[in-house]
């Protein structure tokens, strides 16, 4: 602290300059901050913007901009059309106001119309006479056994898929055929949270169930890794490297791992002692 004369201009400075900083803070206030546009708000605003939320915005432009004449200009027209709606070609019946510029009151009868014409050939009519047969049977793409067509089925078995895939495959997408996992969670009832299961159920996609929030099971050491880090499919398809998780969650873990392969090799070993599985060494 300075004392006497210095003192006393050094005070002087510091207070020039906080009431000089308080100064210009006003300014600033005034000059970057207004009021909402929105009349019935009292909230400010910086100065590049106008409301000071999608709330206010909405209000101000409903209440004052928005011209609501021309909806009932379309519920007159609506009514007008309905004293005298147009006929569909096919069954006579009306068409509605929402479909007034089309000639058909529904697909249905725009098809019966449009097909009436149409000359189908002894090809096609066999063709489709076997893609509807309940007892139509094809080979399947593995083996000679028989596949009913109607299930749409191209193999008679899981295993003839996979071997088939396996011959037509290369590269990372065979590697992640191979690593799927081939065991039953059932088997080994300890290692894995069933309530989970229990509470959130199996993942299924939104064509087989629409189950999103479902439980899906997990490679800790990704196989995306295994790929790049050369590892045999048989230690990434290893029930020690499987956990349960949330589908969400296992989605957005994406390629990482969350084990080093020296620790899921050691985990491997513990577990074919435990269970006297001595498949992997």
């Amino acid at each position: 602290m300075y004392q006497g004369w210095r003192g006393s201009l050094a005070m002087s400075v510091c207070g020039g300059f906080n009431s000089l900083r308080l100064h210009f803070m006003f300014l600033y206030k005034n000059m970057c901050q207004k009021k909402c546009k929105n009349t019935e708000c009292e909230k400010e605003v910086s100065k590049n913007r106008i409301y000071c939320s999608l709330t206010c915005r909405n209000v101000f432009v409903n209440k004052n901009l928005r011209d609501y004449s021309k909806n009932g200009k379309a519920l007159s027209g609506k009514e007008e059309y309905d004293k005298n709606p147009n006929k569909c070609l096919a069954c006579k019946n009306n068409i509605s106001y929402k479909n007034r510029n089309g000639k058909f009151c529904n697909n249905s009868c725009a098809s019966s119309t449009s097909n009436r014409g149409r000359v189908v050939s002894d090809y096609t009519k066999k063709a489709l006479s076997l893609k509807f047969s309940k007892n139509t049977t094809i080979k399947c793409k593995a083996c000679d056994n028989l596949v009913l067509l109607n299930t749409r089925k191209l193999f008679c078995s899981s295993n003839c898929k996979k071997t088939y895939m396996q011959k037509h495959l290369e590269g990372f997408e065979k590697y992640k055929l191979n690593c799927k996992f081939n065991f039953h969670i059932g088997d080994y009832p300890s290692e894995f949270d069933f309530n989970l299961i229990r509470e959130h159920g199996w993942y299924k996609p939104t064509n087989r169930g629409n189950n999103l929030s479902g439980v899906s099971r997990d490679h800790i050491y990704s196989i995306k890794q295994g790929f790049v880090n050369d590892i045999p499919s048989e230690i990434i398809s290893h029930p020690a490297n499987c956990r349960l998780l949330i589908h969400t969650a296992n989605f957005a873990k994406k390629d990482k791992c969350d084990i080093t392969i020296d620790d899921l090799k050691q985990k491997i070993v513990n577990w074919d002692l435990k269970y006297k599985n001595s498949e992997i060494v």
